[in-house]
Order: structure tokens, then sequence, then C-alpha cells
């Protein structure tokens, strides 16, 4: 690591500058591990369990699809991580009056800037890693292990109850219970061809496996079928009505509509019918940064989403120089502030800059990128003169323990 870095450091020792970038990137670390657990602890308690459940799916599934939501919320959560971690790092060295001893030696504050530059240019890479590719792939692939969760589902009839399951011609409901175990108020509807239909109706249904087929039997318990079919159309019905007698019981000589009831009847379904997602790529969210590069040119919405990823990195670039300039300004009166009103700053110019991406994104992706790299550079010099008006900052004094 010591060898990888240049050696425009002045006279400053490459290998504490090794240890303060990989001390910030320790700490930027714990702080993702910690905005992972807050997200993955929600994501899993109202979105990912339930779906586990609901579909009676093994660990193994809801451990893919934990996987698969952790990019997510790294890539967003990267530039305040990187901030985070470059303060904690740089005032825990000044806390340590390490700075001043620098200072009293000759060194002055363009070292910290360079070294707050290469850890915003390790985030830059990383962010352009993760929401580039690791993030597009693993949200596609989180849409396909969720369909084939579903899909076993009902092709093994894990299905609960209170909602409709679509099976060919057949769509089922259940109130209560399990249809692959015992259900209870069962109600199937069926199509036959395009006229008749038929609606089966069973207090409970218990699952039979009779055949090799992979298709769900079902032996339902105390049934009614009532079958009918639209052989007149509304206005010959209304007309007719009333020459229906009164004590039919609602049927009318000639009347479609028929009823029979059993004691035990079984019923099999064909191959559950599950639309398949659609393919990698219907979703521009879904396609790489290089696949995004070759569609910019005709597709606004596809260089709005390039120049989003590339506002992420620029973002993660300057994080640890913000918080290198937090530190500087951290006193025993605003140490309770710096830190969040930096952090207030990396949030904000990734909300806004999201919607100015979009305001010029119509220019093309080269002029986008160009605008981005000049609010860059502007950001990043306005910062390091920041840095450098409040040098005194770092050997003052910190009489807090943070």
């Amino acid at each position: 690591m010591t060898m990888l870095l240049p050696t425009w450091w002045g006279s400053l020792s490459q290998r504490y500058a090794a240890g303060l970038i990989l001390e910030a990137f320790k700490y930027a670390a714990f702080v993702l591990a910690g905005a992972e657990a807050i997200f993955l602890s929600d994501a899993i308690i109202a979105d990912l369990l339930p779906e586990v459940l609901r579909h009676q799916a093994d660990t193994t599934s809801l451990m893919a699809l934990i996987v698969l939501t952790v990019p997510r919320v790294l890539m967003v959560a990267l530039p305040l991580a990187l901030l985070v971690g470059t303060y904690l790092a740089m005032v825990a060295r000044r806390q340590a009056t390490e700075f001043t001893v620098l200072a009293g030696i000759g060194h002055s504050s363009r070292s910290l800037i360079a070294l707050a530059a290469m850890i915003g240019l390790g985030g830059l890479v990383l962010s352009l890693f993760l929401s580039g590719f690791v993030e597009p792939l693993a949200r596609h692939q989180l849409t396909r292990t969720v369909f084939d969760i579903r899909f076993d589902a009902l092709r093994d009839g894990k299905i609960a109850a209170g909602r409709f399951y679509q099976f060919g011609d057949y769509s089922v409901f259940a109130s209560s219970g399990r249809i692959n175990e015992v259900a209870s108020n069962f109600f199937v509807h069926q199509r036959i061809g395009e006229l008749k239909n038929r609606i089966v109706i069973a207090n409970q249904t218990t699952r039979v496996r009779v055949t090799q087929r992979p298709n769900v039997g079902l032996m339902l318990e105390d049934v009614a079928i009532h079958e009918f079919e639209h052989r007149r159309s509304p206005v010959v019905a209304e007309e007719t009505a009333s020459d229906a007698c009164d004590d039919c019981g609602g049927r009318a000589a000639g009347s479609p509509f028929q009823v029979a009831t059993f004691d035990r009847m079984f019923i099999e379904f064909p191959a559950a019918d599950l639309a398949p997602p659609a393919p990698r790529g219907s979703d521009l969210r879904e396609l790489t940064s290089p696949e995004l590069w070759s569609l910019s040119t005709r597709d606004n919405g596809a260089a709005a989403l390039l120049g989003d990823r590339l506002l992420r990195g620029v973002v993660c670039l300057l994080a640890p120089l913000l918080g290198l300039l937090a530190v500087a300004l951290t006193t025993d009166k605003t140490y309770l502030v710096a830190l969040p009103i930096a952090g207030g700053i990396v949030l904000s110019g990734g909300f806004l800059g999201s919607f100015a991406v979009e305001f010029v994104a119509p220019l093309g992706l080269p002029a986008m990128a160009g605008i981005l790299a000049a609010l860059a550079a502007s950001a990043a010099a306005a910062i390091s003169v920041g840095v450098a008006g409040s040098e005194r900052g770092f050997i003052g004094a910190l009489g807090v323990r943070l």
C-alpha cells in the first residue's frame, strides 16, 4: 500500500499517510455496516420476510434476497460513510495532537488535502463500480429470485389464504389455511371456452399427491358446483326475465344456470400460470453503465441515469474533503454541529444534483459529463481553499473527546 502512494506528500511519511487512509476506510466500513443493519432490518421485516412466509420459502431463499438487497444501500450510503470515516480518522489524529507535531516540523494542510483527495478517489472508483455494475445486476437478480420463489410456491401449492392465484383457466382463493396443507372456505372460478364458466365452492380442501406431475391436486369436501353460460344478450335477458316462473328457485325454463353438490370431489389444476419477469433491460436501472453509455445517445432516460451514477461518484470524491473541512471547523462549541452540517451538505448535494442531471440530460452525455467535471473541480477548489483558510483549526486544542 505504501509503495503505491504518490510522492507528492512532501516529507510526510508514506506509512503515516497509508495508515490514515486505511483508518478512514475502516471507519467508513463501520458506518456502512450500521446503515446496512438499519436498512436491512426494515427491508426484512416489511418486505422480504412477509414474501418468504407467504410462499413458505426456505432460509436459503431468504438469505439470497437479503444478499441481493445489500448493494442498493451500499450505493446510497457510501458518500455519507466516506464523510464520517474521514472525519473520525482525522479528528482522532487531531485529538492526539499529531497535526500539531506535524505543523511544528513544517507541514501544511496541503498534505491533508492530498490525503482526503486520495480517499475521495478511492470512493469514486468504488461508487462507479457499485452503481455501474453490482447494483444493476443485483437488482435484476432480485427480481428473478422473487419470481422463482413465487413460481415454486404455485407449483407446489404453497399458497396462503386471502389472495387470488391463477392456474391456467382457474382462479383460486381460500379465506383461511394453506392450499398445500388444509384450507377452508375454498373458491375456484374456471373458464370453460368463451361462453361457459364454472364456480366451485368447498368448505375445506386437503392436498393430495396422486400423480408424479408437479400439478396441484386437491380433495374438496362439502362441494357446490355452479355452471352457467352466456347464451343471451343482456337486452334479451331483461325482456324475458318477467316471464320466469316464481317458484323455479331462480332457474327459469331453459336457463343455462346449473347447480350440483357433492360430499367430496377431487380437482387437479394445470401448471402454474405466472407471467415471467421482464428481460433485463426493460428497466433501465438494471443495465450496467457501459450498456447505458451505448443507449445514452438516443435515450434521455439512459443519459440521465448514467449522469446520476456519475454524480454519486462525484459526491463520493468530494465527501472526504468536506470531512476534512469539518475537522478544521470543529471546536469546543461546534463539535455537535460540524459533522451534521457537512453530512447535510453531502445529502442535499446528491438529492439536488439528481434534479440538475435530469434537467441537463437532453444536452447529451458529453455536455453533462463536462458540466459535472466543472462543478466537481469548482467545489473541490472551494473546499480546499476553505481548508487552507482554516489551517489553524488542525492544531487548535480540542477540549472534548468525540
